[in-house]
């Protein structure tokens, strides 16, 4: 046989190597009403998987356990709007866990990270006093700013990371992209974003769209009165967290997302007709296979 019409050799597939690795999710449970519940146990809530039910192996309430606090904040915007959430945000940490660990970056054109990881209430009251320090450069960095304080979340070794993102306008000197930077590095991390904007409605998305992925919540006041109740709220659902872990079933190390969804419902013992409702990431990327 000429060596020409040899058969091909049979293409050989690469090894599919499971999923074994614990994702975490950081969830807030509310009724109907818009109320924190608490004081749930394992046998109350179910995860899904890309629509398939999964064993859960982590379930811890977060009411005394501490966390990773990212504040970010525009200097850019609104003089009157940015001090009265400063002093909100000092009242935050006053009334929050005190074992938790914060950073502080401030942002214009560009980001300035100015209190490093710390539970010492004076350094973080000296990040604050500074935020009004730096001379405007007028412009913010809004999406660069975001970038750099999820990778600075994210080295903390707390497994509840959260960020406290202050914005008074919309972006306009990143050097990264939302979609290709942020919006990935988010989607890749358990880290949930409150946002508290004061922007033009048409520049809200990107602040909804990065806490609603996260499983936070995006407060867009109108005025100034609204902010001691927003972060009075924030306060709230800080101790109102629940941490869940699972190992996925049926998932292989492809590098695709997977779709995630929490149930919930009160014992039968209180009251189990009552909806409750579950923010938390919506899905996670497996590994990819790299053997």
């Amino acid at each position: 046989m000429n060596p020409a019409q040899q058969p091909a050799a049979p293409q050989t597939q690469p090894a599919q190597h499971p999923f074994d690795e614990t994702v975490l999710l950081t969830a807030t449970v509310t009724d109907t009403s818009g109320r924190f519940v608490s004081g749930l146990r394992k046998s109350d809530v179910t995860v899904y998987s890309d629509n398939v039910q999964q064993e859960i192996s982590i379930f811890e309430p977060q009411e005394d356990v501490p966390a990773a606090v990212g504040i970010i904040f525009d200097i850019s915007g609104d003089i009157r709007f940015l001090t009265v959430a400063r002093n909100d945000l000092l009242r935050l940490i006053d009334a929050s866990n005190k074992a938790n660990s914060y950073f502080i970056i401030g942002f214009d054109k560009q980001g300035y990270l100015l209190t490093d990881w710390t539970s010492d209430r004076d350094a973080i009251v000296d990040g604050l006093n500074e935020l009004a320090l730096i001379k405007n450069k007028h412009g913010a960095a809004l999406y660069d700013a975001c970038y750099m304080g999820i990778q600075k979340v994210l080295q903390n070794n707390q497994q509840r990371h959260i960020i406290i993102l202050i914005s008074g306008t919309e972006d306009t000197e990143s050097t990264y992209s939302f979609r290709q930077k942020v919006h990935d590095l988010l989607k890749r991390s358990n880290v949930t974003i409150f946002s508290v904007g004061n922007i033009p409605d048409y520049a809200s998305g990107v602040l909804e769209r990065m806490a609603n992925e996260s499983g936070g919540v995006a407060y867009l006041p109108n005025t100034t009165a609204e902010l001691d109740e927003i972060f009075e709220s924030i306060v709230v659902e800080l101790r109102s967290q629940y941490l869940i872990g699972f190992k996925p079933v049926n998932v292989i190390a492809d590098g695709r997302w997977h779709t995630v969804k929490i149930k919930a419902s009160l014992p039968s013992s209180i009251n189990p007709k009552i909806n409750l409702n579950v923010r938390s990431r919506g899905g996670y990327f497996a590994p990819s296979n790299t053997h």
